[in-house]
């Protein structure tokens, strides 16, 4: 089960720091944040990623957490850029407007 908390907490962790890039603030939200919010969202990112690794720690020890985390930010980083491309794909196809 902790590996099912590692894996929301990175992909969150993930989400946010796209999502504080303008490019891709554009492509999800269809507008660019103001710089203070980007920050923020890159902070609240860097933040999840640091509590699911710590959760890792915690639980799993310092060898087998660092092995499991490592796998499944990778699977989480994997989904979030899925997840953009897919959002990329619908927005070319609907001609860059909103469904």
């Amino acid at each position: 089960m902790i590996e099912l908390l590692l894996l929301v907490t990175a992909g969150a962790g993930f989400a946010l720091l796209c999502l504080s890039l303008p490019r891709h603030q554009t492509e999800v939200l269809r507008r660019r944040l103001s710089p203070q919010r980007s920050r923020l969202l890159r902070g609240w990112g860097f933040a999840g990623l640091g509590l699911s690794y710590a959760l890792a720690l915690g639980a799993l020890g310092f060898g087998r957490g660092t092995v499991t985390w490592t796998g499944l930010a990778a699977v989480a980083a994997a989904t979030v850029v899925a997840g953009l491309m897919i959002q990329a794909g619908r927005s070319q196809a609907s001609g860059g407007r909103r469904r």
